[in-house]
């Protein structure tokens, strides 16, 4: 049957800062889900997630989209781009997979889709970075191996190897 995973997480911290006359902080939320099913010897996974952050968010708190975590076969900067949706105070992600095999040895396909940026542009946020690949899992996804090319902005490829992939 269908199995679905969700996770909500909350963050906050106040600041005082003693040499001068401010006082500030921030706070961040965040969502995601995952539908997935076996089909047989195939199975298909979708997730979604979304965040925001409020009050003054620090560098070190920002969204940053590129990587093994959300898009891959995009690289994750440290600094914003301009015209490039990779940094910011939200961010919106969509991921899909398809597995064919069996929880021992499974070839997977894949495709990422998302952006971060300003709250302000989340409704509109122009085009998103994206990437696609195929990867192989072994031990129920305790080793994954995937290939990753980048759609937009990047177009190169990535190699990672990991542990805890979906499946």
């Amino acid at each position: 049957g269908f199995r679905l995973a969700t996770r909500t997480r909350v963050e906050g911290a106040g600041v005082d800062i003693a040499d001068s006359s401010s006082i500030g902080g921030y706070g961040r939320v965040m969502f995601d889900g995952t539908l997935s099913r076996g089909f047989g010897r195939f199975a298909a996974a979708v997730t979604g997630a979304a965040g925001t952050g409020v009050g003054t968010v620090t560098p070190q708190r920002l969204f940053y989209m590129g990587g093994l975590h959300s898009v891959r076969g995009q690289l994750a900067r440290p600094v914003a781009v301009p015209g490039e949706p990779r940094v910011g105070d939200t961010f919106w992600l969509g991921r899909g997979e398809v597995g064919r095999g069996w929880p021992m040895f499974r070839t997977v396909a894949f495709y990422d889709v998302g952006w971060a940026g300003e709250r302000a542009d989340f409704a509109s946020p122009g085009r998103p970075m994206s990437g696609a690949g195929f990867g192989v899992s072994l031990l129920d996804a305790t080793v994954r191996a995937d290939v990753s090319k980048g759609i937009w902005p990047d177009k190169g490829w990535r190699f990672d190897m990991y542990l805890g992939g979906r499946f």
